[in-house]
């Protein structure tokens, strides 16, 4: 009989001990930040007022077998997105490789980017294929880029490369972001 009684007092210490002692969950849930805190802060307030601006284009350009029509342009603070459709008028097969180009606004030179431009636009495009993706030009460093007094771009996409042809042709494209131009 003292054995049980014994047994369950102990038992009873235990179990109040256990309960009394903080847990690392219960330890980890107290050292974090309030939801509505982390929202509040400075540096994630510029994340949520990002401005950008959409202009429509539609403009077409032919560099040899390749036709590029761009559709509309997309500023941000952080990059410049343009989305084309491109196709390949030819009776051969030809290589385009556009995620590694240039865009230039006259006062900042930004390179494509390579992991967040679709990635289908680029390489082979077989007779009469047609394609279509956004171009992605970002800032380098994260720094804020200003279109203020941007009236045109000018996009250098590289090569087209026919098979059949010995000389390939360089895409070179300037156009104005006014649409009525």
């Amino acid at each position: 009989m003292k054995a049980l009684f014994y047994a369950s007092l102990l038992s009873g210490v235990l179990m109040g001990c256990s309960t009394a002692q903080p847990t690392l969950e219960s330890s980890a849930e107290s050292t974090q930040a309030d939801p509505a805190v982390l929202m509040a802060t400075p540096e994630n307030a510029d994340e949520t007022d990002v401005e950008e601006t959409t202009i429509q284009i539609a403009k077409r350009f032919q560099q040899g077998p390749l036709v590029l029509d761009i559709q509309e342009v997309q500023l941000s603070s952080k990059q410049i997105a343009v989305h084309v459709e491109i196709a390949n008028d030819s009776s051969r097969l030809i290589r385009f490789y556009p995620n590694q180009g240039r865009l230039s606004t006259g006062v900042d030179e930004l390179k494509a980017n390579i992991f967040l431009t679709d990635d289908s636009l680029s390489g082979v495009l077989d007779p009469q294929e047609q394609k279509s993706g956004v171009l992605i030009f970002s800032s380098r460093f994260e720094e804020e880029l200003d279109f203020s007094n941007v009236r045109s771009l000018q996009l250098s996409l590289g090569q087209v490369i026919d098979m059949a042809s010995i000389d390939p042709e360089q895409v070179n494209i300037a156009f104005s972001l006014d649409p009525a131009s």
